[in-house]
């Protein structure tokens, strides 16, 4: 029986055992005579070069049949030709087969440049999610699509590692692809409580199967077209153009799912058939001509800058009773309480959803209540690394509203994080009258009962953890990769270094693009210091300008027209010199803004002068 060289995927027991059935004896080899191409973004393959080796290992033992699912597996005659090589083993010569690069097949398939980023992942994907199904050969084309979609944030943790050539690649295979489970409902059915809230989780998680299914249609059909730089979060504008058509097609998508049954839990139906359900949904609405319109009207309002950004959103229909509410106090969700048994964190993973239940861990296992929250750069179900979603404050906007609208959860409160400009001044307190000022701007300023003013997020401790530490901004660090955050703790500049303020309240269909200048700006032209930290101790630092919040908070006062000005002059000062000391949006928008930061800035002050002399 033939033998095979091996020097990529099919090295790996775990994959030879999913592509055949069976694992082989194996010894490593030299091949002699190849070169193997590694592009920096790219799939390997290997090609005749004089004078070169390549490394890998000698599998024995292959029958025909086994040889004829590999050359499947291995799209032979198309992208790689099966030839007989020799290879050395310990020393001595025997012949075997190798795979071979076809250049003229993969320069074919994948475009002029054999290793285009696009091309390249879809042609992963496209083999992962075939690894995944060799067991059921019998299912329909729709049950292939549902179990991939199932474990598409396994397979994207997988394609990440491999262009990354992540040390953990074998690990994960391991992990991902031996027997991959697939969620089901009969924990759910035989759970009485949790029967009561199925109908919203239900709905809920096909909702973003339809989103998911649509968001990997717009970036196979226009790639080219919602292309981001790396350091950003790649499907940023894939995601924003979905959420706006799924917004779009909101009223046909609830008729269509109460039709079929996709809106409600029924004891036949298991979770495969509701992901299906969600699929065939994506199919009948997804218009190639609407999406495209939505791209050139994304396109023709983008207003890049170049201070990254992120975003992190909080709903839920109970507000900040969310993590400390009773069984049963939100009579729609139960607070999430449910979130992990509808496998939700492996249907939102693409706009970063989880649960917020406050206590530090990212995506708590088990049940817990909290908010649903969206963290918009996150990448990753597996590990806390994030990227900035975007440079552009009109963009940020957008997809904070699309985002609210879509998930049709009360909103709640919401974070902006800017990378942080140079090491601030931790010793220079900040004039609490020009924080007060972004209060102003985006605080939650309301009359209580009685009809007095309070701020609400620092008045009922919103933003106050369980030590009495006040969050109104804090400093963060975010890495984008495993090997990001072994680089950047052991002191490489791997890291990315935040600011996060804290203090927003989120409202539905409200414009925050001139705050979200307003804060960039304010922080380029002040650089305050924050008041607190996520990963060091701040102890040894004073802050009287807490406390002046907590006073501000507790009886609003107006801010002297002197402020108001010095705070503009501020922003203005930070956005006309984002761009190496020059301005990185045009003049005109960034005068059309302060405008607007300026009326709103006059509007909440003169509501606080006039309810003082209510008083």
């Amino acid at each position: 029986m033939p033998n095979l060289f091996a020097s990529g995927m099919l090295m790996n027991d775990s994959i030879t055992r999913r592509v055949t059935g069976k694992v082989f004896p194996k010894r490593k080899a030299i091949l002699e005579n190849y070169e193997k191409i590694m592009p920096g973004t790219g799939y390997s393959y290997i090609l005749p070069k004089a004078g070169s080796t390549v490394e890998g290992c000698i599998l024995y033992g292959i029958d025909e049949e086994t040889m004829a699912k590999i050359d499947r597996y291995e799209v032979e005659g198309d992208l790689y030709d099966r030839k007989e090589v020799e290879v050395i083993v310990q020393g001595r010569r025997e012949r075997a087969y190798a795979y071979v690069g076809n250049l003229h097949g993969l320069k074919k398939f994948f475009g002029p440049e054999v290793y285009t980023d696009v091309r390249i992942k879809e042609y992963l994907e496209r083999k992962l999610k075939d690894l995944t199904d060799l067991e059921d050969q019998e299912s329909t084309d729709l049950v292939h699509r549902a179990k991939a979609e199932l474990l598409s944030d396994k397979i994207e943790a997988l394609i990440s590692a491999h262009f990354r050539r992540s040390a953990d690649l074998r690990y994960l295979i391991d992990k991902i692809l031996y027997k991959p489970s697939l969620p089901t409902l009969e924990g759910v059915k035989s759970d009485p409580e949790a029967l009561r809230y199925a109908n919203a989780y239900i709905k809920l998680m096909v909702k973003h199967v339809i989103f998911n299914q649509i968001e990997r249609m717009i970036g196979n059909a226009f790639a080219g077209e919602i292309t981001v730089n790396p350091k950003f979060h790649e499907r940023t504008l894939s995601n924003l153009v979905a959420l706006i058509f799924v917004n779009r097609k909101s009223t046909a998508i609830e008729k269509i799912m109460d039709a079929i049954g996709a809106n409600r839990l029924s004891m036949d139906k298991d979770y495969l058939e509701y992901t299906v359900m969600g699929i065939r949904i994506a199919d009948m609405i997804f218009d190639p001509m609407e999406i495209k319109e939505i791209i050139e009207w994304v396109r023709g309002h983008r207003h890049p800058g170049r201070v990254p950004l992120g975003a992190e959103i909080e709903m839920s229909d109970i507000g900040a009773r969310a993590v400390d509410a009773l069984p049963g106090e939100d009579s729609r969700y139960d607070s999430f309480y449910y979130f992990n048994d509808f496998d939700l964190l492996h249907r939102c993973w693409k706009l970063g959803g989880h649960v917020d239940d406050h206590s530090g861990m990212e995506e708590p296992e088990g049940r817990t209540r909290g908010f649903f929250e969206y963290s918009l750069g996150k990448i990753s179900t597996m590990g806390d690394f994030s990227k900035p979603v975007t440079d552009d404050p009109w963009v940020l906007n957008q997809l904070i509203n699309q985002a609210v609208l879509f998930a049709d959860i009360l909103p709640h409160s919401f974070h902006i994080t800017l990378d942080a400009q140079g090491e601030p001044d931790m010793s220079r307190s900040s004039d609490p009258e020009l924080l007060i000022c972004l209060l102003l701007l985006c605080g939650d300023i309301e009359p209580d009962k009685g009809g007095c003013l309070h701020e609400n997020r620092i008045c009922n401790c919103e933003i106050v953890d369980k030590y009495g530490r006040l969050h109104f901004s804090d400093e963060n660090i975010h890495f984008a990769s495993e090997e990001d955050k072994e680089e950047g703790l052991i002191g490489r500049s791997r890291r990315a270094n935040l600011i996060e303020y804290k203090f927003m309240r989120l409202k539905s269909n409200h414009n925050y693009e001139p705050f979200i200048l307003a804060l960039k700006g304010f922080q380029l032209g002040y650089n305050p210091r924050p008041l607190g930290s996520t990963f060091r101790s701040l102890d040894e630092f004073k802050f009287p300008e807490i406390e002046a919040l907590r006073r501000w908070a507790e009886r609003p006062q107006p801010l002297s027209r002197s402020i108001l000005m010095e705070f503009l002059h501020l922003v203005r000062e930070g956005l006309m010199r984002e761009n190496e000391g020059k301005p990185a949006h045009p003049i005109d928008y960034i005068e059309y803004n302060l405008k607007k930061i300026e009326r709103k800035l006059d509007e909440v002050n003169e509501l606080i002068k006039s309810s003082g002399r209510r008083g």
